[in-house]
């Protein structure tokens, strides 16, 4: 055996070792990274409408992680790949997905401010329609498409580890004892109606009122014996997904409820009014900044505000001259700033 294989065999160990534990997603990533001369990266988790849960992060520090999970992953490459179709494989930043604008400013909000050069990542597909991701970011070049054929190499392994952890850690939840009161997930087990119910809020609805908490409730119950994939948009920006779950000759229907992606328009003229009530600007210079930060040009913020676009020119000249920028740009940096407190 050579010096370089007994490394990779120990990593493997461990992620055999880990398998149902808590340390498995850090075994794996470690296991991947070896492969690739130990590079650093992330594991996340991703749903279809709710936000991407950060498993491992080697590489953003906090403030940057908080620009991603506040609203950037929306941009997210692989995040719009699992929206669209949750389509398992192996991808590769620079190679695999096509340069648009989504793509360039989710480069220079996340990538730049990591440093990252490229990312190479295994989406696998769980029992429970979520999508799991290993990613693995280079500072300083980008993946090589030898590279890449040999991560592709590597996905029947990955998927093979990744779904017999998911069993054990599954089925290990079925022998925990059910939580006092309110919960984020159920299990059913169809065949013998065993309920199995965490005591765990998600820390973004935590706050939620007893009465607020009662009626999420009281809607997740209601579609406790939907079969199949359900997603319900319950109140208060929350989303219930509802999913059947087939492991080892047993039926199990699996319920948990996260934060919605979705915000609603009013909230984020909050964010942006909170952002920039420091600053002298009128309602309708208000109006432009969310408008333009959505990224509407001047011909269509115009048609959205019933004025003429020599008007929207006006009032960005008055808005640039009161923040003291020169361009959208600055205004974006300007309003991240203010929201999170970073720095560009």
């Amino acid at each position: 055996m050579s010096q370089s294989a007994a490394p990779i065999k120990e990593k493997l160990s461990l992620v055999i070792d880990s398998l149902g534990g808590a340390g498995f997603n850090r075994a794996m990533l470690a296991y991947l990274s070896g492969l690739f001369g130990n590079l650093k990266g992330l594991a996340l988790c991703y749903h279809k409408s709710a936000r991407p849960e950060m498993l491992v992060n080697q590489v953003l520090d906090e403030r940057v992680q908080e620009i991603y999970l506040s609203g950037l992953y929306v941009l997210d490459p692989l995040n719009n790949v699992t929206r669209a179709n949750f389509s398992a494989g192996v991808y590769s930043f620079n190679k695999s997905f096509e340069i648009d604008s989504d793509k360039i400013r989710y480069q220079e909000e996340v990538f730049y401010q990591a440093r990252i050069s490229d990312e190479l990542a295994w989406l696998i597909m769980m029992p429970d329609t979520s999508m799991l991701a290993y990613c693995l970011d280079r500072p300083d070049a980008q993946f090589s498409a030898e590279e890449i054929q040999m991560a592709k190499s590597e996905l029947p392994v990955v998927k093979a580890l990744v779904g017999k952890h998911f069993t054990l850690e599954f089925l290990r939840k079925l022998k925990e004892q059910p939580g006092a009161f309110t919960q984020i997930e159920r299990i059913l087990h169809l065949d013998s109606e065993r309920l199995v119910e965490s005591s765990r809020w998600h820390a973004e609805l935590i706050t939620l009122s007893d009465d607020d908490k009662a009626r999420i409730e009281q809607e997740a119950l209601a579609v406790r014996r939907s079969l199949g994939y359900r997603e319900t948009i319950l109140e208060s920006e929350a989303v219930l997904t509802t999913c059947l779950v087939a492991l080892e000759g047993g039926r199990y229907l699996q319920q948990r409820i996260r934060p919605t992606n979705s915000i609603s328009v009013e909230h984020y003229k909050v964010i942006i009014h909170r952002a920039l009530v420091q600053y002298s600007i009128s309602d309708r210079e208000r109006d432009v900044v969310f408008l333009s930060l959505l990224g509407y040009p001047n011909s269509l913020i115009a048609k959205k505000l019933s004025i003429s676009s020599g008007t929207v020119k006006n009032h960005k000249y008055s808005i640039y001259n009161k923040l003291d920028i020169t361009s959208e740009r600055e205004l974006f940096n300007l309003v991240l700033k203010n929201i999170v407190g970073v720095e560009f």
